[in-house]
């Protein structure tokens, strides 16, 4: 979903205002080679930080909730800094096939402008759709647990 995280690697020299981290997510860990992200984490020169999750880290995009969660918790960050997740982050899309591009827009609307300022969605192929893709909007923690309760009670009332 990142592409080769070449945009990323250049979005972070590009180094926009306050941009603390860079997220690529792919679960093609094995296909591509990553090491150009791994040398540029290396040098110290004030970039942000290039972060790949791949699916084994829950980087499922239409898992919502559950990549909201991740990304807000401090206990997710594999830093020192405590606070490194109030920092912005970019998030990164790139040949997004069918609905993906509407779960990652969903994804950085949920995280909000203050969490995530920057998204670059280059997408691939929508599916033909004769109904509306729903893209989630901003919702606060507790907004989003309240609707996750609900799914749960709906759920339940159909078993």
């Amino acid at each position: 979903c990142c592409g080769k995280g070449l945009f990323s690697l250049l979005l972070s020299f590009v180094n926009p205002p306050g941009l603390q981290r860079i997220i690529l997510f792919d679960k093609a860990v094995d296909k591509i080679n990553w090491d150009h992200l791994l040398a540029a984490n290396q040098e110290d020169q004030g970039r942000p930080h290039l972060e790949l999750w791949t699916e084994t880290e829950l980087c499922n995009i239409h898992n919502h909730d559950a990549l909201v969660e991740k990304l807000t918790s401090s206990s997710s960050l594999d830093s020192d800094d405590k606070n490194h997740n109030e920092y912005p982050i970019a998030v990164t899309g790139i040949h997004l096939c069918k609905t993906l591009s509407p779960a990652l827009i969903g994804l950085v609307n949920a995280l909000g402008p203050q969490r995530a300022p920057y998204l670059c969605l280059a997408p691939c192929c929508l599916p033909r759709v004769d109904q509306e893709m729903p893209i989630l909007q901003y919702e606060t923690p507790e907004q989003r647990q309240f609707r996750s309760d609900f799914v749960q009670r709906q759920e339940l009332k159909k078993r």
